[in-house]
């Protein structure tokens, strides 16, 4: 019985044609798809399994990797089409990944598409920068096994790991206590002027609570207030701080200044353009922009590149890929 539940989830998350030969586009859209009707589905086939599983239900599918993996899909994906933009969406996060302290050799017992599901996505959402690198170091032994298509994740890893490091930064990692004219340039100074002014609502030169949350909430991710005062005791350094000072968030973005936005935007119109033409497509562009921000609508994306195809033969160059790029924050 169990065994049939397990195919029957794994089924449904990896289309194939009748050959047994992964459909990389039909999977992709319905992996980043926002559809009432997808969402309705799973949770009539699903529903009552993704209620048992939250409660600690088969915890004994984890002694099989195949097992894990459509254990994973119950506690990780489908109570974000069933819960989605509620708390409760993440509700699985802490099951999920205990599947990953499983002894299971996942490269050589998953299929490297599903290896995407586990071990990776389950490490690129957990609240920590150990387990983030570690999923990308995986990420980076399975890279050349998958189809070109799904190297958008890299993409969605490396973001989802860059905004956990500025949020939840060690001690070690932070310099809040120093002038950030010591160790940043004039103009990378007023880069962090920039991005905290913008987030700083009541203008008084720190954050509050709130305005953290606003910060956190650009991830995609929804926290709680005791997910949310954690975090500015982290970067603050003081258990129970009201308030983070720009120091200590300019702290924060050092490591982000590493690269040039002009090669990180680069590198994600590389790996967006999955078809190495020299353009991004529609499609390629609603795949990839859903990957980051699942809020987004077809019509919205349409219209971006509407307005940024200045030469309006339906993709865009890098140079019209950049004018996007502020609007999701990944560069």
């Amino acid at each position: 019985m169990a065994e049939t539940i397990q195919n029957e989830l794994i089924q449904y998350m990896f289309l194939r044609d009748n050959n047994g030969n992964l459909d990389v586009m039909g999977c992709l859209g319905l992996w980043f798809g926002k559809s009432n009707d997808t969402d309705i589905e799973i949770k009539t086939l699903f529903g009552h399994h993704v209620a048992a599983v939250l409660t600690g239900a088969y915890d004994d599918w984890k002694k099989t990797p195949r097992g894990c993996l459509a254990l994973m899909i119950l506690v990780d994906q489908f109570p974000r089409n069933i819960y989605r933009h509620t708390v409760q969406s993440f509700a699985g996060g802490k099951i999920a990944r205990t599947i990953v302290d499983e002894a299971h050799d996942w490269l050589h017992d998953l299929k490297p598409e599903e290896c995407i599901f586990v071990p990776c996505l389950i490490m690129t959402h957990q609240e920590n920068v150990v387990d983030q690198e570690w999923g990308l170091r995986f990420y980076n032994k399975l890279e050349h096994l998958l189809p070109t298509e799904l190297h958008i994740f890299r993409v969605i890893l490396e973001e989802h790991a860059r905004i956990i490091r500025i949020s939840f930064a060690s001690q070690r990692e932070k310099r809040g206590q120093e002038e950030p004219a010591a160790w940043l340039s004039k103009h990378e100074v007023a880069e962090c002027h920039e991005t905290f002014r913008a987030f700083d609502k009541d203008g008084n030169g720190s954050f509050d609570k709130t305005e953290l949350a606003t910060v956190l909430s650009s991830t995609g991710r929804m926290y709680t207030e005791d997910q949310i005062q954690t975090a500015m005791d982290r970067i603050s350094g003081r258990e129970g701080s009201t308030s983070i000072t720009f120091e200590q968030f300019s702290a924060l973005l050092r490591s982000n200044m590493n690269t040039s936005l002009e090669v990180r935007a680069r590198r994600l119109f590389e790996r967006f353009d999955a078809d190495s033409s020299g353009g991004i497509s529609l499609k390629e562009l609603k795949l990839c922009i859903r990957g980051m921000d699942d809020l987004v609508t077809g019509a919205e994306i349409e219209e971006m590149l509407k307005v940024c195809d200045s030469d309006h033969n339906g993709e865009l160059s890098f140079e019209e890929f950049s004018a996007i790029l502020p609007r999701f924050e990944v560069v």
